[in-house]
This record gives structure tokens, C-alpha cells and sequence, in this order.
């Protein structure tokens, strides 16, 4: 199936289109894959700097800290 790091098919007329579909599906998968690593990471990097901006918004509510500065 790969040759030279090139999909490749027999000399039969409908491998080369059964070899493409394969492909095809196969990078499909892989993007969707890497579509999932992405929406993590960035709901993780969302949800971090969520909870830091909470955390100094609540710094500066708290009364101690304001009589302090």
C-alpha cells in the first residue's frame, strides 16, 4: 500500500481508487484525531485561565487585601 512514502496501487485499474479511498479515510481519521487533541487543549488552556482570573478577581474583592495595598 505505501511505496516510496507514496500511496501505491497494482497496476490494476480499481486499486488505485480502492488505494485513495483508504487513504482518504485514513487522513480523515487522523484529523479528526487531531481535531479532538486541539479542542482539548484549548478547553483545558479556557478553563485554566478561567479559574485564574477568578481567583485575582477574588484577591481583589476580598477586603483584607484592598486595606493592604
Amino acid at each position: 500500500m505505501v511505496k516510496g512514502c507514496k500511496l501505491a496501487a497494482n497496476n490494476g485499474g480499481n486499486d488505485n481508487k480502492a488505494v485513495q479511498s483508504a487513504g482518504i479515510i485514513a487522513v480523515n481519521k487522523l484529523l479528526e484525531a487531531v481535531e479532538e487533541i486541539v479542542k482539548n487543549i484549548v478547553k483545558n488552556i479556557v478553563k485554566n485561565v478561567i479559574k485564574k482570573v477568578k481567583e485575582e478577581m477574588d484577591k481583589t474583592r476580598d477586603p483584607k487585601a484592598v486595606g493592604q495595598q
